[in-house]
């Protein structure tokens, strides 16, 4: 069996390289159609908002990498969606077009037309490869030279980001499954994991648990852990008690569900054993964050702030109110966007309450440093580094180290 399914794999990605060899070829041609990049993109003079004056940013302490306007945007471009994926940043703009820069420098790598594959969602690493996906198409795109090499068209509504897994593709749907898919194919399904609740959906983004496992939780609550090579339900027997919409934070030993009834559900990443759960404030609609090795759960709530809780019961050791997003992370300090503008600096351990109840309120976060920013739209998610990447409406992007001095 699994030489078979190891010469599968072989035979599948010989076609794909197939594929893509008569693309060096032909500089000006893409495949069925698709437009070749542009890989060298010049600068024009930077105009618009200044995100952070270098005069105050040099009296905080806090060091500006780089400052870029990539010549992408007028008038009529818009910047739809900005991330970190790997060594990359992506900008997803409203001209059906995908950039790509350098997290280091800012410079642009290249530029690509997607076609007509608007808004979506969240990329994801392949071998040498990007997947996007929307809600009914699938693109991959050589990550070196930007070039599309495959577009497929879905045979289901895509409501998740990717997340792959070896060879293997994951996504939810709309109607009631989450899937499987072989990554070079979009359209061909390996595996499909049915929620039998009725009128079900998956729209919380899949998990990595336990190393190499695949957790997808249902819009209704229903959990589903899956061998991601062979599509087998190790198990999927456990469920939480209100709706969930935001995405699952794990380590090695534990995940961490929000559910959408303010609770936030803890569970064994081996056996799906249930250890604890934490009622808070607010709308529990965004993504968990565990930190330095399962030290600290963030935990993101709509209208209330941000949460930290502790590993082994739960129990709540900080608040930051008025938080909207976890923007950079390093072991001392998590960098927060704010509604009033500013990224601060949140001190991630206080050490033990002096009272251990869970029923009492929450200390007040340690803010080390506030750092005011002007105009920006978008931050691109960095869990990798204390690196903040922030983003204009008109395109004007900055890469701030708050713990380096200039």
């Amino acid at each position: 069996m699994t030489l078979s399914r190891t010469a599968e794999r072989s035979s599948r990605r010989g076609l794909l390289s197939r594929l893509i060899a008569p693309l060096a070829l032909a500089a000006g041609f893409g495949i069925a159609g698709c437009a070749a990049p542009s890989s060298s993109i010049s600068a024009p003079p930077a105009i618009g908002t200044v995100i952070l004056d270098t005069n105050k940013a040099a009296a905080m302490d806090v060091r500006i990498k780089w400052y870029r306007q990539p010549y992408i945007f007028d008038e009529k471009t818009q910047i739809l969606d900005y991330w970190r994926v790997g060594d990359c940043l992506y900008i997803s703009c409203s001209d059906f077009s995908l950039v790509c820069m350098d997290v280091d420098t800012g410079k642009t790598l290249w530029r690509t037309d997607l076609g007509y594959v608007p808004h979506i969602f969240r990329p994801a690493n392949w071998t040498d490869y990007l997947v996007c996906m929307n809600r009914s198409q699938g693109v991959l795109i050589d990550r070196r030279t930007g070039r599309v090499v495959m577009r497929s068209n879905l045979t289901f509504a895509c409501t998740t980001a990717p997340i792959v897994a070896g060879d293997t593709i994951c996504v939810g749907t709309g109607a009631d499954f989450f899937y499987g898919l072989y990554v070079d194919l979009f359209t061909k399904v390996k595996f499909p994991v049915h929620s039998e609740a009725g009128e079900d959906s998956f729209v919380a983004p899949p998990a990595v648990i336990g190393g190499h496992r695949m957790l997808a939780v249902s819009h209704k609550g229903y959990m589903f852990c899956v061998d991601p090579d062979f599509g087998s339900v190790l198990w999927s027997y456990r469920k939480v008690t209100g709706n969930v919409v935001g995405g699952v934070g794990a380590d090695n030993r534990t995940f961490y569900v929000p559910s959408m009834d303010n609770k936030v559900f803890a569970f064994d990443c081996v056996d799906s054993a249930y250890l604890w759960d934490t009622h808070l404030e607010g709308k529990l609609d965004q993504n968990i964050v565990v930190v330095n090795k399962g030290q600290q759960i963030l935990v993101p709530s709509t209208g209330k702030g941000l949460y930290c809780l502790e590993p082994n019961k739960g129990i709540v050791q900080w608040l930051l109110p008025d938080a909207t997003q976890v923007v950079a992370l390093s072991t001392t300090h998590a960098y927060v966007a704010c509604d009033d503008g500013t990224i601060k600096a949140v001190r991630l351990d206080l050490g033990a309450k002096a009272d251990p109840d869970p029923r009492s309120a929450p200390r007040d976060a340690k803010v080390d440093k506030v750092i005011p920013l002007n105009g920006v739209k978008f931050f691109a998610t960095n869990l990798r580094d204390s690196t903040i990447f922030a983003c204009t409406v008109e395109g004007r992007m900055m890469a701030i180290s708050p713990e380096e001095a200039p």
